[in-house]
């Protein structure tokens, strides 16, 4: 049973650099080796982006274009919970040359859809929204391999009973937040694909809604797109 999308490439890479026994993440060893943003430059964020622009401009190998075309038209707003990783995220931007171009609010999205820490006017409505919630089922985060229980933030891997208590605060709520038109994308466990289907086509607000694989073939990204 795959648990999480980190494990399996924690597995992977701790193997490559013969580290694996010393029980430590492998972004935790990374972080030895720099001071920069190597840290946060992890697989599904980038197979995140590619679902993104594949999604909005019908490209399926378009990762390129977003320096060269989309770059200076994009305008991003994140919010994490945890203050370390937006402080993190502050910082490669800075490192990236884009801050103006960012911003970053330390806050947490409550279950009945109130965000803590971060507003914005109701006139402001935003084109893409990207998450990866926690969507782990409660009952499993103690069996999740060692470096992923020991060193993750469990608030970023619990998703309540079934792993979609978040997921189905986002999808419920996401249409008062964006445009007519505008997409969504989740990072998700392959187990959840029929569950998230049901609660988009319940909410009413979605003019579709596609499964997309990870790096090992698995069902892990869903696209939601706004009526």
């Amino acid at each position: 049973m795959i648990h999480s999308y980190r494990a399996m490439l924690s597995r992977i890479h701790a193997s490559a650099l013969n580290r694996h026994t010393s029980g430590k993440a492998v972004k935790h060893l990374i972080q030895c080796w720099t001071k920069k943003f190597e840290e946060n430059q992890v697989p599904e964020a980038e197979i995140s982006i590619k679902h993104i622009i594949s999604s909005i401009l019908g490209l399926q190998n378009a990762v390129v274009l977003v320096p060269s075309v989309l770059h200076c038209l994009l305008r991003c707003m994140a919010i994490d919970a945890n203050p370390a990783a937006v402080s993190l995220s502050r910082l490669n931007s800075e490192l990236l040359g884009l801050a103006d171009r960012a911003s970053f609010s330390i806050a947490k999205l409550e279950d009945d859809g109130a965000i803590h820490g971060f507003s914005t006017p109701d006139s402001i409505k935003y084109d893409i929204l990207v998450s990866n919630p926690p969507y782990i089922p409660t009952g499993e985060i103690s069996g999740l391999e060692p470096e992923i229980f020991r060193y993750e933030d469990h608030l970023a891997l619990d998703g309540g009973p079934d792993g979609t208590r978040l997921i189905e605060t986002i999808i419920r709520n996401s249409p008062k937040w964006l445009r007519g038109g505008a997409f969504i994308v989740l990072e998700i466990d392959p187990r959840q694909t029929k569950i998230i289907q049901l609660i988009s086509q319940d909410c009413g607000s979605y003019a579709g809604i596609s499964v997309r694989k990870d790096c090992f073939g698995v069902d892990r990204f869903v696209v939601l797109r706004c009526k």
